[in-house]
């Protein structure tokens, strides 16, 4: 099993901190590690790595990471990362022929969600999203960013920052055919570069299911205070 991770981005959000978004430390550890200790929790030890701003920056954090871990980080630059996160995951094709994990550098996670996402029965033509459905009350949601889904069933109905009806959040965990790659392309001819506009044409294709998660506890760590939020998650124990 191999897991993808997006580290592309420049992070505006956090520009502050002065560091690429992936190497904004929690407790010393830079963001993308904490994704990659719990990766490998959940029992997976094969990593590629997309990355764009401050490429040699995130290129030698990652040779540490691959070290202190014990795993294998294939390391690729995507040119245009300023553009969609679409064409980010897309960069990977060549490197990955068969059912992958799917993870974003920003999104802390418990280990528990990517144990429980592995252990369903899975379609190998299809694309998983773990689910949050817990869309009232959240403290650990920025409604100006977050991703929403509107499902019915299994089914993903719609999928976007701004659709009016949703009945769950995109925790940024996908068990994904590679057919994610097909959408993909498809998706950037016709000039959306969004890995929501993969995910798009997939549900145009049946193949865009979601896993509403038991427990879900993760955060998108995208500005100065969900920062402090993870910080606070982590050195309580909730987020291990």
């Amino acid at each position: 099993m191999n897991c993808l991770i997006i580290a592309a981005g420049n992070g505006s959000r956090l520009s502050e901190m002065e560091v690429p978004k992936p190497l904004v430390t929690i407790n010393n550890i830079p963001l993308i590690a904490h994704v990659i200790h719990n990766v490998v929790e959940a029992g997976i030890k094969k990593f590629t790595v997309v990355i764009g701003y401050e490429r040699v920056k995130i290129e030698a954090e990652l040779r540490t990471i691959s070290k202190n871990e014990g795993v294998f980080i294939e390391i690729i630059f995507n040119p245009e990362w300023k553009q969609g996160n679409g064409l980010s995951v897309l960069a990977a094709k060549k490197s990955i022929n068969s059912s992958f994990v799917l993870l974003m550098s920003d999104h802390i996670f418990h280990a528990n969600m990517l144990r429980e996402l592995l252990s369903i029965d899975k379609n190998k033509s299809e694309t998983i999203l773990a689910i949050d459905t817990k869309i009232k009350d959240n403290p650990l949601i920025d409604l100006d960013d977050v991703t929403r889904v509107h499902y019915l069933n299994d089914k993903i109905i719609q999928i976007g920052k701004h659709i009016e009806k949703y009945n769950a959040f995109d925790t940024g965990i996908f068990y994904s055919s590679p057919k994610l790659f097909t959408a993909l392309e498809k998706s950037i001819a016709q000039g959306n570069t969004s890995l929501s506009g993969g995910m798009s044409q997939l549900i145009q294709s049946g193949l865009a299911k979601v896993y509403p998660l038991k427990e879900a506890l993760w955060i998108d760590v995208d500005t100065p205070e969900m920062l402090q939020k993870a910080t606070k998650l982590i050195n309580n124990g909730s987020l291990c």
